[in-house]
């Protein structure tokens, strides 16, 4: 009797045992599923933000008076960059790095044909910085002194020197008063949009603006500015690419 009891009480312990295995396996199927899916709709409302922040614009009034370029974008890959990650990119790493902002006329211009290159060319990222969310935004007040609004982010000043070291990427800060005149604030910005092609912190190529052909950020490029402008696109992703497969080998 004591045997058979000892037997069903080994049997019930087995069950238990498989049980909690089973219990176990399933919560970990679950914890890994719910872990992908928190992933993928990071990476989903990431890309969904970049497509409202553009989108949102098209029908808006500028400060001109006149209507923001329409922008549509379907496919996009963007992924959102802080000034320390750009940093980093630039000191060592690989990547293709957008500078821009939404209200930017050419950059709305530009930003069509860069997914579009990506696209095509199967670009698995394109790093994006937000440089209005970095730089600091000055005014002239009535007395026609100049006024810091916003600061600009603790890291602004690495960035500039980074891209400094050619006066390609950087302009003078200049503001217009009430009298429409130019005023400098003697400070340099980032000239935008900027596309930079980067290999192991190394700006292998860029492209800043759009073609020299379009004079006027209101007018929609037409099909031989968009060629132009895919061309030398696809050369800095090709160079990025070239680098990935030479290191395979």
């Amino acid at each position: 009797m004591k045997e058979k009891f000892k037997i069903l009480n080994n049997e019930l312990i087995l069950k238990l045992v498989i049980i909690l295995i089973v219990i176990v396996v399933i919560i970990g199927i679950l914890v890994i599923k719910l872990y992908n899916n928190n992933n993928m709709v990071s990476e989903v409302s990431e890309q969904e933000r970049f497509r409202d922040e553009y989108e949102s614009l098209n029908g808006e009034i500028t400060l001109d008076g006149k209507n923001y370029p329409e922008v549509k974008l379907g496919f996009n890959n963007i992924k959102y960059l802080t000034i320390d990650e750009t940093l980093s990119i630039l000191e060592n790493d690989t990547g293709i790095i957008y500078i821009g902002y939404a209200e930017c006329l050419y950059c709305r211009s530009a930003i069509e044909v860069l997914m579009e290159s990506a696209e095509e060319m199967k670009v698995e990222s394109i790093y994006y910085l937000d440089i209005s969310e970095i730089w600091d935004v000055k005014e002239v007040d009535k007395n026609g002194n100049i006024v810091t609004k916003v600061k600009a982010h603790d890291k602004y000043g690495e960035l500039l020197e980074q891209l400094g070291i050619d006066e390609y990427y950087i302009e003078d800060y200049i503001l217009i008063d009430g009298n429409k005149k130019n005023i400098s604030t003697g400070e340099k910005r980032i000239k935008v949009p900027l596309v930079l092609f980067v290999i192991d912190g190394d700006i292998v190529s860029s492209w800043l603006g759009t073609v020299f052909s379009q004079e006027d950020p209101y007018t929609p490029l037409n099909k031989d500015q968009i060629i132009g402008i895919k061309e030398i696109y696809q050369s800095g992703i090709q160079d990025i690419k070239d680098s990935f497969e030479n290191r395979e080998e």
